[in-house]
């Protein structure tokens, strides 16, 4: 008994150490501010949308057929439900938000520990931890106001509450817990319906082969699944279907996304373009030092293939089947423009299959691969030493985006001088609508003048709003075009603002 309560005292406190070294992370890049970002303005916007009783798509942003990548029409109710009591309890507060998503980083983190523990020893898994938490993209990404940490958080707590799971032992209260938590997963981002596919493929290939078809674990299995399936699609359908539906379902809209007909050739540039990105997410920038991230860079993408493809061998099972499902989605999906974004929600499985290959080398040397792995996290932490601090310098900057002077100005004349119902064209429309109430939409910035033209037309302005932060050389072409039917009502360092002669 005695040992019983000590070995649970060594977990508290082992377990307090770990928040303990993760509360910093509320001192670090909290901002009043943001950028232009996009996306941010729209989950905000449809967060006011629930508190308010307001449809999701009742946003000001007016869907443009022709620039599709910028936006749906309204986003997954998911991470709108999250914002929606930071926004009763605090308004549109940035720094309320900001506080929101560093909460759920830090939960996110935890839910990644308690997976490493069931793997590796206390310091492997506390270092994957932080080696995650305090590489500078991290914390420059947890300001901002977008659903991927979130997403990241339900997915790996899916993982987590799957992993090590018997369906062959009767358990409907975790079961139906993970149904709940991967129908929120979906809720937030669609892609989270490869948890479903994973557990299937993995319920298929462990119980139904290993066991020869037995019908009393074909049964247990299949009540598994079908318990999942049906708590998580019920969950989805009530609240995205229901309760606060989108203008247009969030798999058919994205669906028309994809590239079919060059399939193949999408995948060969994403492939190219994500191997630089995790090369580059392991190589911070360390000023005079830069030969160290080289190295760590380049082991860290060879651990992965070399740790994922070990699980794959000894037979994959559930975390493989999810992270195959996901690098095949994204890597189908034909964009080059996000960075590390996509691959936030399987950083955790990432650091996984590292550590995983790490522990797999044999050196001729009586080291131990767990040293090894230990060794090298230290190594990734000291070298943050230079991009955390100068993240630390400038968090009190006001970043370039709506909430400098010149777009605080603008914002406010927009909104105390023009009609409720006008039509405002602007590169950022989403943020537009956000802070002046008015409808927004945009051309996509690299087409010609006369497709843009064309649309404008078609979708009908009232406003042509330009800004020195981005190039839309159409907008620009086309104002000068049509300098006789338009006229410059409000201008200011950055900003200019035209009205269509003749209108209201």
């Amino acid at each position: 008994m005695t040992t019983f309560f000590h070995s649970r005292r060594i977990k508290y406190l082992q377990f307090f150490f770990l928040l303990l070294l993760l509360m910093p992370l509320f001192l670090i890049n909290l901002r009043n501010s943001h950028d232009w970002g996009g996306d941010f303005a729209q989950y905000i916007h449809q967060a006011i949308n629930i508190t308010e009783g307001r449809p999701q798509w009742d946003n000001g942003y007016i869907f443009n057929p022709d620039n599709p990548y910028l936006a749906p029409q309204s986003y997954p109710v998911g991470f709108p439900v999250l914002l929606s009591p930071v926004y009763y309890l605090f308004g549109n507060s940035i720094f309320a938000f900001s506080c929101c998503l560093t909460f759920l980083l830090i939960c996110c983190l935890i839910v990644m520990f308690l997976f490493f523990r069931k793997f590796f020893s206390y310091i492997i898994s506390l270092l994957a931890v932080l080696v995650l938490a305090y590489n500078p993209w991290i914390l420059m990404f947890k300001g901002e106001i977008i659903s991927d940490i979130p997403f990241t958080l339900f997915f790996s707590l899916s993982v987590l509450l799957y992993a090590g799971y018997d369906s062959r032992k009767a358990d409907i209260p975790r079961e139906i817990l993970l149904g709940l938590v991967i129908g929120l997963t979906m809720l937030i981002k669609g892609i989270g319906v490869v948890l479903l596919i994973g557990i299937m493929a993995d319920i298929l290939v462990k119980r139904f082969l290993d066991n020869k078809g037995e019908k009393r674990i074909i049964r247990e299995a299949f009540s598994f699944i079908v318990i999942v399936l049906v708590t998580s699609v019920f969950l989805y359908v009530i609240v995205d279907k229901v309760l606060l539906p989108a203008k247009e379902d969030t798999y058919k809209f994205f669906s028309t996304l994809f590239d079919y007909r060059s399939l193949g050739n999408t995948i060969l540039v994403t492939s190219d373009y994500y191997v630089q990105v995790i090369e580059d997410f392991f190589h911070p920038d360390n000023g005079k030092w830069n030969v160290f991230p080289s190295i760590t860079k380049a082991f860290a993408l060879s651990f992965f293939i070399l740790g994922l493809f070990i699980k794959c061998m000894k037979r994959p099972g559930y975390p493989e089947y999810i992270i195959l499902l996901y690098l095949l989605v994204i890597l189908s999906f034909p964009n080059t423009t996000q960075g590390f974004r996509y691959l936030v929600p399987i950083a955790p499985l990432i650091l996984f299959y590292i550590i995983t290959g790490i522990r797999s080398v044999r050196l001729p040397v009586m080291i131990k691969p767990g040293y090894i792995a230990l060794f090298i996290g230290l190594i990734m932490l000291v070298q943050y030493k230079s991009g955390v601090l100068g993240i630390i310098s400038s968090q009190n900057n006001t970043l370039v985006g709506p909430q400098e002077p010149e777009a605080v100005s603008v914002f406010g004349f927009i909104k105390k001088n023009t009609p409720e119902n006008s039509k405002i064209v602007f590169i950022k429309p989403t943020v537009l609508a956000l802070y002046t109430g008015r409808k927004s939409f945009t051309n996509h910035p690299s087409q010609s003048l006369a497709a843009a033209e064309n649309q404008y037309e078609t979708i009908g302005f009232d406003y042509l709003l330009s800004t020195t932060d981005f190039g839309n050389n159409a907008l620009d072409e086309y104002i000068k075009k049509n300098s006789d039917k338009l006229s410059l009502v409000f201008e200011n360092g950055k900003f200019k603002l035209y009205k269509k002669q003749g209108e209201r």
